[in-house]
């Protein structure tokens, strides 16, 4: 996996760890595909991100094809439990962990 230039994680969750594990395997799993994280606890969100958080990241996909982006997509949400969302964002593919409790 690699970091956009600037990217910060100092203070990312375990959780998001486990992510980029995820990812990573998802990525193995397609070809030959080396994943770009271009947000983690750095950049400009909205002020109720999961970013600021430290449970939330991004992954680059300008550099795919449509049907690739979809596929990718398709394994993160294959590897990761139901307490992840993932969100196809156009540019890039937003990743968050915010559990789900049963109440």
């Amino acid at each position: 996996m690699k970091f956009k230039p600037g990217v910060s994680i100092m203070g990312l969750r375990r959780e998001m760890y486990f992510a980029m594990d995820q990812v990573n395997i998802a990525a193995a799993v397609l070809g030959p595909y080396e994943a770009t994280v271009t947000s983690a606890v750095d950049g400009k969100h909205s002020p109720t991100s999961l970013h600021y958080d430290g449970r939330a990241i991004d992954i680059r996909t300008r550099d795919q094809a449509v049907g690739e982006v979809v596929m990718f997509l398709a394994a993160i949400r294959e590897h990761l439990p139901d307490d992840y969302d993932v969100v196809d964002e156009g540019s890039h593919i937003h990743i968050e962990w915010q559990p789900k409790y049963a109440g």
